[in-house]
């Protein structure tokens, strides 16, 4: 029998799964969220999750909600979190879209998250790419902004040396954005974190990197590829695995 093809989406997923098993961000992010920024909330009715991906955010924190929405374009990905919602009877509904100015959402949230997602969307884009989900928010409601931070870092690294210039002053670091949502007029607070990226073999941290460089970079041409493997050697090879610094920052918008 002849394999079918991966879809697009199932090749993202696939390159998404050792980051999402090797990063320890989610030890660190999940608590905090909850704590700092889910139980302080005065009414739990509703929590939108734009972005959601694997799920590893929305499987925490919509526990503490009645219903989830959540708007993620990746298919395979959203059809495995719906169906685990189902299985754990967690009231989940949503659409298989992008954050665009057509995607319509009915209600009103108590709490949003964009975790990893402003990566994706243009610089000149961004201010009204939070403002739908930040309009969306009840009075006392929090929007939560989860991106990469310090340029100085590993994973700023490999932003600059293999990405144009011009890009990687788009990358939205989080002390940045925070800086920037006051300018565009919100009340915002920030959380730095550490975390690393681990995985057990070369194979893997090509997946990792090629996921972090937003499927931007063509690997398949040998003297691209080349430069990878020499990234790896030189910057990312432990003594028994792999493994990449991606610290972060935590930004939260208020809605008082």
């Amino acid at each position: 029998m002849t394999q079918q093809p991966k879809s697009e989406d199932q090749r993202f997923r696939d390159e998404f799964e050792p980051l999402s098993t090797g990063s320890d961000e989610y030890a660190f992010t999940i608590p905090t969220i909850i704590e700092k920024v889910i139980k302080p909330l005065a009414h739990h009715d509703a929590y939108l999750d734009i972005g959601a991906g694997h799920g590893n955010l929305t499987r925490h924190f919509s526990k503490y909600f009645k219903h989830t929405v959540v708007v993620e374009p990746n298919a395979v990905l959203f059809n495995e979190l719906l169906d685990w919602a189902k299985t754990n009877g967690v009231s989940m509904s949503g659409q298989i879209a992008a954050w665009t100015p057509d995607v319509k959402v009915e209600g009103t949230f108590d709490f949003a998250v964009m975790s990893h997602v402003l990566y994706y969307i243009d610089a000149h884009e961004r201010p009204d790419f939070v403002k739908r989900a930040f309009d969306l928010l009840k009075p006392g409601g929090r929007l939560v902004l989860v991106t990469v931070a310090d340029r100085g870092s590993e994973i700023a690294r490999l932003y600059q040396t293999f990405f144009t210039p011009e890009y990687y002053q788009q990358i939205p670091f989080a002390d940045e954005l925070y800086t920037l949502v006051q300018k565009w007029g919100y009340k915002a607070t920030h959380i730095p974190f550490h975390s690393d990226i681990r995985t057990a073999t070369k194979s893997e941290m090509f997946d990792v990197m090629s996921f972090l460089l937003l499927q931007r970079v063509n690997f398949t041409d040998p003297a691209t590829a080349a430069q990878q493997d020499a990234f790896v050697d030189q910057y990312l090879t432990r003594e028994n695995d792999f493994s990449i610094a991606s610290p972060g920052g935590i930004v939260t918008l208020y809605k008082d």
